[in-house]
């Protein structure tokens, strides 16, 4: 898992350099794109992983490598590009219809997001600020280190079940809501126990707090 400390910087780097800017996606030159890739045949196949390829919903585009660097969706009347920073971490923008941006930020499958969100109105403006670091001092670096050194697997399942980190809440049960501190929840599928094992990392100071295991969704717990 060497990525974990050479492939972050490069996530570091774009949370950094991502502005509040706001920009329109050209929707002539991504149908131009289009249809001169129909042209030329390429139209997705497993077996062709290099360059621009048609997809099912838009257009993606592989490294000579045959590693996936960037798609363009087209859902829901919206335009969303994603492009891939590394391993875990994709830094997403959508567009409305009009091709007039709607969100961008940097989020990873493994079920977070990180650095700031922005948020426009129809007309350009900056609608919001999303600031998913704030209360969270223990950067997600280090949490990834956490994994590696746990010997925690940050790959997708095969099966039903994946591997998950998100940014969550922690403490006892109470009327009130600042009972509760922020904290990292790593989420290992455990089969031979039919559920989650979790770990609870404080997001201030990343200190270990517990870890509990919670069963899959819809599973009975029988203990």
């Amino acid at each position: 898992m060497k990525y974990i400390e050479s492939q972050t910087r490069n996530t570091r780097l774009s949370i950094d350099t991502i502005t509040s800017s706001f920009e329109r996606f050209d929707i002539s030159g991504y149908r131009q794109m289009k249809d001169s890739l129909r042209k030329t045949g390429s139209i997705h196949d497993v077996k062709q992983r290099i360059g621009k390829i048609i997809s099912f919903d838009g257009v993606v585009e592989y490294d000579n490598d045959g590693h996936l660097i960037k798609e363009i969706e087209e859902k829901f009347h919206q335009y969303i590009v994603n492009i891939r920073l590394d391993t875990n971490f994709t830094f997403s923008k959508i567009y409305n219809d009009n091709g007039a941006l709607i969100s961008k930020g940097i989020g990873s499958w493994l079920g977070f997001s990180v650095g700031k969100q922005y948020l426009f109105s129809e007309n350009g403006s900056l609608e919001k600020v999303i600031d998913h670091e704030n209360g969270y001092d223990y950067p997600f670096e280090k949490v990834l280190a956490f994994c590696k050194a746990h010997h925690i697997k940050l790959t997708k399942g095969t099966g039903q079940y994946s591997v998950s980190i998100r940014r969550s809440k922690y403490g006892r049960k109470t009327n009130s809501a600042s009972q509760l501190k922020p904290v990292w929840a790593i989420s290992i599928p455990n089969y031979k126990k039919r559920g989650y094992q979790i770990f609870f990392l404080d997001a201030k100071t990343g200190a270990f707090l517990s870890k509990a295991v919670f069963p899959f969704p819809g599973e009975i717990d029988m203990k």
